[in-house]
């Protein structure tokens, strides 16, 4: 790919920034049980302290983090994205509400496979625009994933009346 220049002036044209989103990568995948950790300080990791107690899916609005904990062990990691300011990813306590591994939107009628459907239509899933487009774009106000192989884990590691705590670090 040719070298994008930012001019000094640090301002970029629309142009290359687009060559530089294309150029972009989404953050590694780091899965719990792979890379086990111990029970994580909510202050120093940023982590609400909501999220330490019983199986909780933690959602870093701040970091773009989703994070899997089972009793306040982290058991994964995944980069997510969120609606625009327009229509915002709800923030606050939920659970999963229901489940459905081949939903299509019926607003956007986009594929949203891997739904764990927690706050009225908002739910976790896996985004086939976020993993092609990463950070260049937003969701419908859910929370999109871009690693299709540890959605369908996260969605098979869930259970209907889970946690799920939106918030921002």
């Amino acid at each position: 790919m040719p070298r994008t220049r930012i001019l000094a002036s640090g301002a970029i044209d629309r142009s290359r920034l687009r060559r530089l989103a294309a150029a972009a990568t989404v953050p590694a995948l780091t899965v719990g049980w792979m890379c086990p950790t111990v029970r994580p300080s909510a202050a120093a990791d940023g982590i609400d302290p909501q999220c330490l107690d019983g199986r909780v899916v933690c959602i870093d609005k701040t970091t773009h983090t989703l994070r899997w904990i089972v009793d306040g062990e982290t058991r994964m990691t995944l980069p997510v994205r969120f609606g625009p300011d327009r229509k915002p990813t709800r923030e606050g306590a939920f659970s999963i509400q229901w489940k459905d591994a081949e939903h299509v939107s019926s607003l956007t009628h986009e594929p949203m496979p891997w739904s764990m459907f927690f706050s009225g239509g908002e739910a976790i899933h896996y985004s086939p625009d976020f993993a092609e487009n990463g950070y260049d774009g937003a969701s419908s106000g859910c929370v999109d994933t871009a690693d299709e192989h540890a959605t369908e884990d996260l969605y098979n590691a869930t259970d209907v009346g889970d946690i799920v705590i939106v918030y921002r670090s």
